[in-house]
């Protein structure tokens, strides 16, 4: 079985312990994770994601039609006053 896959068989409340410890930073017994670990975390968390969670749910979902600005794009002038 595949790394992906046994991420995508996790069940939820071993999800939300990889989120909190990502959010956190720590392990529940507050342990660090190590810069590995939270690569690893995340990659699993995602995999999750996409298997059991519609794609408004997962992490880092942007609505299409909110992404698109209305109005036109605005570049700022700056005026320069010398002393």
């Amino acid at each position: 079985m595949s790394f992906i896959d046994t991420a995508k068989g996790l069940n939820a409340d071993i999800v939300a312990r990889f989120r909190s410890a990502l959010e956190t930073g720590k392990w529940p017994d507050g342990k660090p994770l190590s810069a590995e670990q939270k690569s690893t975390v995340m990659e699993a968390v995602l995999a999750w994601e996409v298997a059991n969670l519609p794609p408004e749910q997962r992490t880092g979902y942007i609505p299409r039609n909110e992404c698109q600005s209305t109005q036109p794009d605005i570049i700022p002038t700056v005026t320069r006053h010398d002393a």
